[in-house]
């Protein structure tokens, strides 16, 4: 096979790739150290979360990365055949607002927002109840972040029975060894405020 027919033939394995796509939401990195190396494997889940009211009100944020590319997409890589469209990926975003008071709350005009030019997305719901003693999932939308960055900063903004609330948090992706132990590193998951008694009840917007 002459090199001009085996680069044509190429290019219509890699276009032909590039039009199935197949998930790549996980990260692996290598890291060396002191003459070591670690492996360690990110899945697909930032999360990061701050009081809004110490011992009252939480907010948690929650990302699922979203990176669609073809069956060939390692070869490609190898290669160094990505174009610019490597370096982004899609976001899905989760607000969770956790109420642990015995006493109704209330909150509206929820945003997200995200990156230097202030991008938000805004949740359709005019106004979130927050019963006693529970966790309220709210879906704003989608955001489009750096394909391999491992800690995502946003801030959560809204109005909470009638007081305005600006909470920066940085989310941070998830280890498979470690998914577990670095979400119950919150301080509402340790004493006085975990284990939760009574328990915490779901309700989703």
């Amino acid at each position: 096979m002459k090199l001009s027919q085996l680069t044509l033939f190429l290019f219509v394995i890699l276009f032909a790739a590039g039009c199935a796509t197949r998930s790549a939401n996980t990260m692996t990195t290598t890291v060396f150290k002191d003459g070591t190396s670690e492996t360690i494997h990110y899945t697909k889940d930032y999360v990061g979360g701050s009081w809004v009211i110490e011992g009252e009100i939480v907010v948690e944020v929650w990302l699922e990365h979203d990176k669609q590319v073809g069956p060939f997409y390692g070869l490609q890589q190898s290669m160094g055949w990505l174009g610019p469209s490597d370096l982004e990926a899609n976001a899905g975003v989760s607000v969770y607002l956790v109420n642990f008071t015995d006493t109704p709350r209330e909150v509206t005009d929820l945003k997200v927002v995200y990156g230097f030019n202030g991008v938000n997305i805004e949740a359709e719901e005019v106004v979130i109840e927050l019963i006693p003693r529970s966790y309220t999932q709210v879906l704003p939308g989608t955001i489009t972040i750096p394909n391999y960055r491992r800690q995502v900063g946003v801030i959560s903004e809204f109005t909470l029975d009638g007081s305005d609330y600006s909470v920066p948090v940085s989310a941070i992706r998830l280890t498979a060894e470690g998914a577990s132990s670095e979400r119950v590193d919150f301080p509402w998951f340790k004493p006085p405020y975990y284990p939760f008694d009574p328990p915490l009840t779901q309700s989703n917007f």
